[in-house]
């Protein structure tokens, strides 16, 4: 297994929200902010485009059929 310490596009990720009980899960990201003030834009599991600028953590999930 090849483990980066980083996320880049094409990988998918959950993501969970300060104080909040709703999570985004195995959603694949399309943009990287690159500037303060950018979101990261992702797509969730049913195609819909999310644009997240402030979030308590996101993680990288395995997507790999074996």
């Amino acid at each position: 297994m090849n483990i980066k310490g980083y996320i880049e596009i094409d990988d998918f990720v959950n993501i969970n929200f300060h104080g909040s009980p709703y999570q985004i899960c195995n959603a694949k990201v399309l943009g990287i902010p690159s500037a303060t003030g950018d979101s990261w834009k992702v797509q969730t599991e049913n195609n819909k485009l999310v644009y997240v600028q402030q979030f308590e953590t996101m993680w990288r999930v395995d997507n790999t059929q074996s």
